[in-house]
């Protein structure tokens, strides 16, 4: 009875053993994809954040020549006001 009791007990060990490789690979095959997909999010986010910059930098450009177009029409304001006072322009 005692070499039946060794036989059981070694078959469950290697049972055992069996199924905390079978957990390991499963665990890091799971690492594996989750780091895939961090490094995807990572770049996603990269990719957004430098077309956000180029955005900011666009609009910049924009304001900036929004703002020395108004300048110029009030000057033009000015001139076509100054030249009315002069009677040159109705």
């Amino acid at each position: 009875m005692d070499e039946k009791s060794s036989t059981t007990r070694t078959l469950t060990a290697e049972s055992l053993a069996a199924a905390l490789k079978t957990f390991a690979t499963t665990l890091s095959q799971h690492s594996a994809r989750q780091s895939d997909l961090i490094d995807i999010f990572a770049t996603a986010l990269k990719d957004l954040h430098a077309e956000v910059q180029r955005g900011r930098a666009r609009n910049r450009k924009l304001q900036a020549r929004l703002e020395q177009t108004e300048a110029r029409l009030s000057e033009l304001e000015r001139v076509v006001t100054a030249m009315r006072r002069q009677g040159w322009v109705n």
